[in-house]
């Protein structure tokens, strides 16, 4: 424990000296504000006595020049800088539902008694919601750091599901673990302190429309010639001293971001603890498996129903049908949770990476961590803690919490077209047509290794359940993830050093040829993996080369996607990045660089979007609405963006565009993906192996 919280320690001393060193630069910002502040009240209280004392003219201009300097300088750079320390940062989502002590008497005692029990006030408000996770927040502004903030809690009746009392308990304590005595006593300030330096690297509108209004000045021939010299000088300092100024902020802020989500990733092995000693180390251990699996279900639950609502159906029960796609994916990919059962590791467990570094961009460890660290603690079972969770849930708690999220579909449905509910033979109809392939989701969640297929012949020898195909699988996934890892932290300058195999190295040293030789190893074995599949599912079709067409737009769409993801989506959301810091005012130095970056995608889009993509194969598969998009887009990319103006239509346009190819050629993936499953399992009708 000691050791712990001297790690702690170390990186709560980290974040503070990085906050300070921000704030001691940013300090002389406020300084210059309140300077202004009271050069400009000096100046028009000095204006106003002249006036008195007979300067009325003096006087007057005295006034008008210290008011508008007040007005157009001083008043957007104290907004600025001052701004956020005044706003109240509210923590909320609309899925929340507030519960009372008298509306849910059991869970409302037991979230009490476990707030007792970690020696942390109760909640201010507790909220229950659909989702399988539960959270502590908070509202806050800047006089928190020094006034105790009351926080609130949400849990989601997910985590009641297949759980026992104390499982839930765990979970409860889990979040409450952050901000008890136990833990981190930093951690509110820390996440305040956070909050206000985001907002203020990021609150600064009136300064930006001051300064582009000053480079934007127009031009006024004669005598005014020199004003408007005088303003567009003024402006291109300003937003010089500004660039640099903010330049130097955002390097010290991502100093404090690492430093922050490293105390984040402490703090959470902590609030484990915290949850363990409660409950025990084999209840914790118990509840994060069973999490990992009840939130694979429910994010299937959740895509299914939208993807219902995005046709205007919705189901009649939502609990009811939540329980179905639970039960229908647990028998199908043999992991069933109960209540009673208590798990001493996840189920399907995937294979440990043998290249071990710290995700220095992650907030959370990886659960498989978490569970390892808890069991090596070590702490012994409570008994108080007893039943079955999902019992604490009042029916009509449950009911508020559907009724919420059946609105939340609801509102994703077009208005103006009729909304049906499916009856439950159609319910269970979708939930099979959603969620069969999860039997194949082993070997279909990556990408495929290419091979030739025409070389393939049926074989109907594979079994799509054998545990050593599985296992051969996730351990090329595992090696590839080591190989891609290995190169990334090459050139990365965060992170100084990796465990390969035990084996403590610098990040620039890695043995990349052991790491390499582990991959191409694992790569062949799962490569006649992936052809005894294809001979598999042509074994179970009539005419084999509608398997060989599948796995022609896989690889396809599979090597389409790699290339535009890394090349065009990458230079897209810059250029959306970009978009949006000057969405409210352009200087004419921020309008060459939309254009460069504009031009720069119009140029991938065309070289990785159009003329790589089989036209065919998009036309075949694309919507109308996408097909006339890209026609247009053809039309005019070679013209887009010429000139001196840029118009918000061919913007739209390139953009569009580029999220149509991506999404179409997606859905092309997916398909071959689906229509290879749909072999595997004899769902191929006559029609369609002809």
């Amino acid at each position: 424990m000691d050791s712990s919280n001297n790690k702690q320690s170390i990186s709560v001393a980290k974040v503070i000296t990085w906050m300070i060193i921000f704030l001691v630069l940013y300090l002389p910002l406020v300084l210059m504000v309140l300077a202004l502040a009271v050069g400009c009240i000096w100046g028009i209280v000095a204006s106003i006595i002249a006036m008195i004392d007979s300067e009325i003219f003096l006087g007057i201009i005295g006034l008008l020049f210290f008011a508008a300097i007040g007005f157009f300088l001083g008043y957007p750079f104290s907004m600025g800088i001052l701004r956020p320390f005044f706003i109240l940062y509210k923590s909320g989502r609309d899925e929340r539902i507030e519960i009372t002590e008298s509306e849910a008497p059991e869970l409302v005692h037991l979230i009490h008694k476990i707030a007792d029990l970690t020696k942390n006030e109760r909640p201010k408000h507790i909220y229950v919601s659909a989702v399988a996770n539960a959270c502590v927040f908070f509202d806050t502004r800047f006089s928190n750091i020094f006034v105790p903030v009351k926080k609130n809690i949400e849990v989601g009746l997910g985590v009641f599901k297949h759980m026992s009392v104390a499982e839930t308990a765990s979970c409860i304590a889990h979040e409450f673990g952050h901000f008890s005595q136990d833990t981190m006593r930093w951690g509110t300030v820390v996440h305040i302190l956070n909050t206000l330096i985001v907002n203020l690297m990021s609150v600064n509108d009136r300064w930006n429309t001051m300064v582009n209004k000053l480079i934007n000045f127009p031009w006024i021939i004669g005598q005014g010639i020199v004003m408007s010299l005088a303003c567009k000088a003024a402006g291109w300092v300003l937003y010089g001293i500004t660039i640099g100024y903010m330049s130097i902020m955002e390097a010290i802020y991502k100093k404090i971001q690492l430093a922050h989500l490293e105390l984040s990733r402490k703090m959470e092995y902590e609030a484990d603890a915290v949850a363990a000693r409660i409950v025990g180390s084999d209840v914790y251990v118990s509840f994060a498996s069973k999490l990992m699996e009840i939130s694979k279900r429910e994010n299937a639950f959740f895509g299914m129903t939208q993807r219902m609502a995005s046709r205007n159906l919705l189901v009649n029960d939502y609990w009811d049908a939540y329980s179905k796609t639970d039960k229908y994916i647990a028998e199908l990919t043999d992991s069933k949770v109960y209540t009673k059962t208590i798990l001493s590791e996840p189920l399907n467990q995937v294979e440990d990476a043998k290249l071990v570094f710290e995700a220095i961009y992650s907030s959370h460890p990886d659960w498989n961590s978490r569970i390892k660290a808890v069991k090596t603690a070590n702490y012994s079972k409570s008994t108080e803690f007893e039943g079955r969770a999902w019992d604490l849930v009042p029916k009509s708690v449950r009911e508020r919490v559907a009724k919420q999220s059946m609105e939340d579909l609801a509102s994703m449905c077009d208005q103006e077209t009729p909304i049906n509910q499916v009856t439950n033979d159609e319910l269970l109809q979708i939930i099979d047509h959603d969620n069969y392939w999860y039997q194949f989701a082993p070997y279909f969640q990556r990408d495929i290794i290419e091979f030739d297929y025409n070389e393939c012949t049926p074989n109907s020898s594979f079994d799509i359940r054998d545990k050593q195909s599985i296992s051969i699988i996730n351990k090329y996934n595992s090696a590839k993830s080591d190989y891609d890892n290995a190169r990334a932290l090459r050139n990365n300058d965060d992170i100084n050093k990796a465990i390969y195999l035990g084996v403590v190295y610098k990040t620039s040293n890695l043995p990349m040829s052991d790491i390499k030789a582990e991959y191409e190893k694992q790569l062949k074995h799962a490569l006649n993996i992936d052809k005894r599949i294809c001979e598999y599912a042509m074994s179970l079709v009539s005419d084999v080369d509608f398997i060989k067409e599948a796995y022609r737009r896989l690889f396809y769409a599979q090597k389409f996607l790699d290339s535009f993801e890394t090349l065009v989506s990458k230079q897209q959301n810059a250029t959306i990045n970009i978009l949006n810091k000057s969405a409210s005012n352009t200087n004419s130095h921020q309008y060459a660089t939309i254009k460069e970056s504009l031009e720069e995608l119009n140029k991938c889009v065309k070289s990785y979007g159009l003329d790589k993509m089989d036209k065919d194969l998009f036309g075949q598969s694309a919507p109308d609405n996408a097909i006339e998009c890209v026609n247009e887009y053809i039309k005019h990319c070679n013209t887009m963006f010429y000139g001196d103006s840029i118009s918000g239509e061919a913007i739209n346009l390139l953009i569009y565009t580029c999220n149509w190819i991506r999404d179409v050629h997606e859905n092309i993936l997916s398909g071959a993906k689906m229509a290879i499953i749909d072999a595997c399992l004899g769902r191929i009708k006559n029609e369609e192996k002809q």
